[in-house]
C-alpha cells in the first residue's frame, strides 16, 4: 500500500503562472517545479463565483482519494497529492504534474470531437445527447477506435468512485506534436525514401508544425483538420483526470 501513499509539497515559493487559468468549477493554477522547470497544476475546492467564498474547503481531499484508488485498482490515473501554499487563498488543495508541455503536445478535450462530428451539438443545452454511444461515434468519425475501450474504462471507474461529472471536458486524447516531428525527421534521413515518400513527410511535418502554432495561439481547428489531427500526429489517450465530484 505504500506505492497509493499521499505526498505533501510546500509549493509557496514555486513560479505561479497567473496569467493562466483552465477551465471548470474549482479553482486551478498552473506552477512551475524550481528545479525541473517542470509545470503542474495546482487545484483548490469550488469558490462562490459571487461572494468569492471557498464553498467546499476540503474537496481536494475526493480528488486525491479517487486517483489512489483508480491506481491500486489499475486504471491508468493522474496522480494527485497534497500541496500548500501560504500566500494562495486556499492555502491548501491537490496538486498534479500536467500531462502536456504547450510547446510539445496538446490536450484535445472530449468536447472538441464532439461538437467537430455533430457541429448543431450543445454541451451546455443537450445534456440527453450526451451518451456512449455518441461518443463512440464522435471517436470512430475521428478515426480513434482504439480509445472507445479507454471510454469504458472511464465509465466503470467513475461508477466505482461514484463520479458524477464526467463532462466532456473531463477527457481528451494528448497529442504529441514535437514527437511526431522527431519521428518524420528520422524518417526523411532515410537514404532509401522515394521523392513522392519525401514530398509525403515534409508535408506531415508542415502539418505538425501548423498545428502547434495553432496551438500556441489558441485558435479551434477546424473539423476537417481534426480528421488530419489523428491521422498524422502521434497520440494516446489521457489519464483519467477531474474525478473529485465522487465518494459522497
Amino acid at each position: 500500500m505504500n506505492n497509493f501513499e499521499t505526498t505533501f509539497t510546500e509549493i509557496t515559493d514555486w513560479q505561479k503562472i497567473l496569467y493562466y487559468n483552465t477551465g471548470g468549477t474549482r479553482s486551478k493554477k498552473i506552477i512551475i517545479h524550481p528545479f525541473s522547470n517542470e509545470e503542474y497544476f495546482f487545484k483548490g475546492s469550488k469558490i462562490n463565483k459571487k461572494n468569492g467564498q471557498t464553498l467546499y474547503p476540503t474537496e481536494f481531499w475526493s480528488e486525491i482519494v479517487s486517483s489512489k484508488i483508480g491506481q491500486l485498482l489499475g486504471f491508468n490515473m493522474l496522480d494527485y497529492n497534497i500541496a500548500y501554499d501560504k500566500n494562495d487563498i486556499q492555502k491548501i488543495g491537490c496538486i498534479s504534474k500536467s500531462m502536456i508541455l504547450n510547446s510539445e503536445n496538446n490536450l484535445t478535450e472530449g468536447k472538441t470531437y464532439l461538437t467537430g462530428f455533430d457541429s448543431k451539438y450543445n454541451p451546455d443545452i443537450d445534456k440527453t445527447k450526451y451518451t456512449f454511444q455518441f461518443i463512440k461515434n464522435s471517436l470512430i468519425y475521428f478515426q480513434l477506435n482504439p480509445y472507445i475501450n479507454n471510454i469504458i474504462e472511464i465509465i466503470v471507474f467513475d461508477s466505482i468512485v461514484g463520479n458524477s461529472d464526467r463532462h466532456q471536458e473531463n477527457w481528451g486524447v494528448i497529442m504529441f506534436y514535437r514527437k511526431a516531428i522527431e519521428e518524420i525527421n528520422k524518417k526523411l534521413s532515410n537514404k532509401e525514401l522515394s521523392f513522392w515518400g519525401k514530398i509525403d513527410m515534409k508535408f506531415k511535418r508542415f502539418l505538425n508544425e501548423f498545428f502547434i502554432l495553432l496551438h500556441k495561439e489558441d485558435r479551434k481547428i477546424s473539423k476537417s483538420n481534426l480528421k488530419l489531427h489523428s491521422e498524422i500526429t502521434l497520440h494516446k489517450f489521457a489519464p483519467i483526470y477531474d474525478s473529485g465530484c465522487c465518494l459522497g
